[in-house]
């Protein structure tokens, strides 16, 4: 993702802790249907053969779009990174479908002829360079389609609400804000002319007895919750004992985190 090096997205720089907050996330989800199955549901992608994934992570969403697209497809995962590459790799490869990755900051103009690619895809990570829109349907071929995937802006709020941490001041609702559920469709209409959405209803709970899941939720999401902090020097001890009193006299915690896919189609540079 091209802001990569900021200290408030340290976590993501291992895709081990990655990977291990994503199963939290599935294992804590109040709806019980994964949000790639629930959000692209019968979407028919078997005619796609080249395909650019653009903050690609350690391939969460390609684990899922490899075995919709066609047999021989090629997958381009595009992240500041490194590490994510075996793991990409991994994950698209076990599916039977060949895998290159390039480690790069998202900041200008893709290294792609026009009309390169089937599909294109930005999950949870077109906050970070929504500047890169027109050059992502400068390269989707005609006909094809262009995904995106991003949160709510009441995502998360509750969350910060609770550890008595001022929206405001979060880098997280500052980047959601960039593209969210409420204003990615106006934003993606001046490149793409078909925008349709599917709208993923979650939240996350947490009882007094799944501390431990919850401590380590917030440890991987604190860097973008609370300016400055950063994942390697651990919850802040006042962190903690808020984290644990709002467990212990409620006997569980929400964590509102609604999501978005937007499926777009005719690619138009503005």
């Amino acid at each position: 993702n091209a802001d990569m090096g900021s200290p408030y997205l340290s976590p993501y720089e291992n895709p081990a802790v990655h990977r291990r907050v994503s199963e939290l996330i599935r294992l804590h989800s109040s709806n019980p249907v994964d949000v790639r199955r629930a959000t692209l549901g019968e979407c028919d992608l078997a005619q796609a053969s080249d395909i650019l994934d653009l903050g690609c992570g350690f391939g969460f969403w390609a684990q899922e779009l490899a075995g919709r697209v066609a047999q021989g497809a090629v997958f381009t995962g595009m992240d500041a990174c490194d590490r994510d590459e075996a793991p990409y790799r991994s994950c698209i490869e076990a599916a039977g479908r060949r895998a290159r990755f390039i480690c790069t900051n998202l900041v200008s103009r893709l290294p792609f002829d026009d009309d390169s690619f089937d599909l294109v895809i930005a999950a949870y990570s077109l906050y970070f360079f929504v500047h890169i829109l027109p050059e992502a349907a400068r390269v989707l071929r005609p006909g094809r389609r262009f995904l995106a995937v991003t949160h709510s802006e009441s995502s998360f709020v509750n969350l910060l609400e609770t550890l008595n941490i001022a929206p405001g001041s979060s880098p997280l609702v500052r980047r959601i804000r960039e593209f969210s559920a409420e204003n990615g469709a106006a934003q993606l209409a001046r490149c793409f002319t078909r925008v349709a959405r599917v709208d993923y209803l979650n939240s996350l709970h947490f009882s007094d007895s799944e501390r431990d899941d919850y401590l380590e939720y917030l440890r991987f999401k604190l860097p973008l919750l609370h300016p400055g902090a950063r994942y390697e020097t651990g919850l802040p001890p006042e962190l903690i004992e808020r984290a644990a009193l709002a467990l212990k006299s409620e006997g569980r915690v929400r964590v509102r985190k609604d999501d978005v896919l937007f499926h777009c189609g005719g690619p138009h540079v503005p």
